[in-house]
């Protein structure tokens, strides 16, 4: 499954970024139940009958940067109005062209 379809699954990249904010990185999200466990007690107990990955298992290969831009996850757009997309296999941005509605605002 690529890391799009795990993040969309998961909640989508805000959800994500609020983890990162209040979770350890070796803490489990269960896909089953929904709730987050301490790495001690899911090696111990939990990890038996349920499936779950780290949060930074969901963070890897993902670029926190990324924004929803209309269309599909993963898109951003940079200050000169090229937009571009995430490819996973590629572990890479690449350039899909730009949007027409880009404007530069000067900091003054």
């Amino acid at each position: 499954m690529y890391k799009t379809e795990i993040i969309s699954k998961f909640g989508g990249i805000n959800k994500l970024k609020d983890a990162i904010k209040t979770k350890s990185l070796d803490d489990v999200y269960c896909w089953e139940n929904g709730n987050w466990y301490t790495q001690r007690y899911w090696i111990h107990i939990a990890s038996k009958n349920l499936k779950g990955e780290t949060l930074l298992d969901l963070m890897t290969g993902i670029p926190l940067d990324a924004t929803h831009f209309s269309g599909p996850l993963f898109l951003k757009k940079d200050e000169k109005g090229n937009v571009y997309e995430w490819v996973p296999k590629l572990k890479k941005w690449l350039y899909v062209g730009w949007h027409p509605n880009a404007s530069i605002k000067p900091l003054d």
